[in-house]
């Protein structure tokens, strides 16, 4: 794809731009620097200890105030991200023509960098900032709470619960917004972007639910490699960020699928119909990480054929200065992507470590994969005629409503109908089919590999549907 000379010359808002179109956007990042009832939510990747997805409790309002005619904070009672929160907050920032019109808008999720909170963005005023001193696009920014939460449900050394900052931010603050906001309730009008951790999380969030986000833009924020936080960790010479990281998925060395399933790394072809934007430099003491980091990623992407761009400046340090300066520019860009097409998903591409997900309308799960075992399953070019899966032991499909009910369609595995249940499927009222795909014996752990991490032979079957 061609690289950018990390000792080229350097230039304010130098832009390497990296185009590429898709055919048809595991969290980790650096979280330096920070400030000090809704319906049920999208259906996408649920969370690994299975309480995420329309079963998150609706928001419990227990303040709102608008802080001027634009910008509106709540506060909310959530169980779910106590501790380290009892209440959390999320700001609002509504354009200029909101209260006259009757218009629906976009909505850019606007994250913090780790250690900060809803109010960063606007309270900040290095650069261009706050936020609602440049800010004029017809879009509504939502900034949530996340603490040093890395947009995940954590790991807990294998205790789980809270804090559960990916359902909060998916499943239970996206209906609440789009319930409470004349905010678009489709895939084309959200973006989620953010600074340092945040950055790493939107990209995260983007992997892990390509389904619910348009574009993925991360601010001096890319997610760790997985031998550099063994590293690291290995040292003993890390800051209170990788504290984060170890509560939210556990120690690297042990827990190394764990870490991967979280980090847009290792998942990027799940962003094949995503957006994808990266911002960094090399100045200062942290944003050289950034930038190792944001190179290492965008070839990821290019190899994944996602659409991506690269933006280098190499006088940038690690800063909301820096960030607020990408928002004020990538305006437009948010507003160019809003306006195309939905996408086509058909022949899609989703690798994810749970136990059980829903992404573009398919719902996927494997029973006898526990929430304490990691284990990849990969899908590849899914369609209503078939896909290929690679994974181990049981696993369960049931498709989106392709087909007309009640008609009747035989499913095999690489020919034959032995690996599947049933062979012959009936279309259900809403045009779905449901069977069982078994690809070998289930994960198990062997030798000196903790419990919480999987092992298998994993098998690739492919699955052909066809009318009878």
């Amino acid at each position: 794809m061609g690289e950018q000379t990390p000792n080229a010359t350097s230039e304010d808002y130098r832009t390497d731009r990296r185009r590429f179109m898709a055919a048809a956007g595991g969290v980790a990042g650096f979280g330096l620097v920070g400030s000090a009832s809704a319906r049920s939510g999208p259906t996408s990747a649920n969370s690994q200890d299975g309480t995420a997805g329309p079963e998150a409790p609706p928001l419990e309002v227990v303040d709102e105030e608008w802080l001027s005619d634009r910008l509106m904070e709540y506060t909310f009672d959530n169980p779910l991200v106590d501790p380290p929160y009892e209440q959390t907050n999320t700001r609002v920032f509504v354009p200029s023509d909101y209260h006259e019109s009757e218009r629906t808008y976009p909505a850019l999720y606007l994250f913090h960098g780790g250690a900060g909170s809803a109010a960063d963005w606007t309270t900040d005023d290095s650069g261009p900032g706050p936020l609602q001193n440049y800010f004029e696009a017809d879009i509504v920014v939502v900034m949530p709470d996340g603490t040093d939460g890395w947009h995940s449900d954590w790991y807990n050394d294998g205790a789980f619960g809270a804090p559960k900052w990916e359902t909060y931010h998916v499943h239970q603050l996206i209906p609440f917004i789009e319930n409470e906001f004349r905010v678009r309730s489709n895939r084309q009008s959200r973006i989620a972007a953010g600074f340092s951790m945040g950055g790493a999380g939107s990209l995260t969030l983007g992997a892990r639910h390509p389904d619910l986000y348009a574009g993925a833009y991360a601010l001096s924020g890319s997610p760790y490699l997985i031998d550099y936080s063994k590293e690291v960790v290995e040292s003993g010479d890390w800051g209170p960020g990788m504290v984060g990281r170890l509560g939210a998925w556990g120690d690297p060395r042990k827990q190394e699928t764990r870490w991967k399933g979280h980090n847009a790394q290792y998942i990027t072809e799940n962003l094949q119909n995503t957006r994808v934007h990266v911002a960094v430099g090399d100045s200062g003491p942290v944003e050289p990480t950034a930038y190792e980091f944001g190179t290492e990623l965008v070839e990821r992407l290019a190899a994944a054929n996602v659409e991506h761009d690269f933006y280098v400046n190499h006088d940038r340090g690690h800063s909301y200065e820096w960030a607020h300066q990408d928002i004020e520019r990538l305006q437009d860009d948010f507003l160019e992507v809003f306006r195309r097409d939905p996408v086509d998903p058909s022949g899609f591409n989703y690798r994810s470590i749970e136990p059980s997900f829903d992404v573009w309308g398919w719902q996927v799960n494997r029973p006898a994969l526990t929430r304490e075992t990691a284990e990849f399953l990969d899908l590849e070019n899914v369609t209503a005629d078939g896909f290929t899966v690679t994974g181990s032991g049981k696993i369960e499909f049931v498709t989106p409503g392709f087909y007309e009910p009640q008609d009747r369609f035989a499913v095999t595995a690489d020919g034959h109908a032995s690996s599947v249940s049933p062979g012959v499927v009936t279309a259900d009222d809403g045009g779905r089919l449901s069977f069982t795909v078994r690809a070998g014996p289930p994960a198990k752990p062997r030798g000196n590999v903790p419990d919480e991490s999987a092992v298998s032979d994993s098998k690739t079957v492919d699955i052909s549907i066809t009318s009878r």
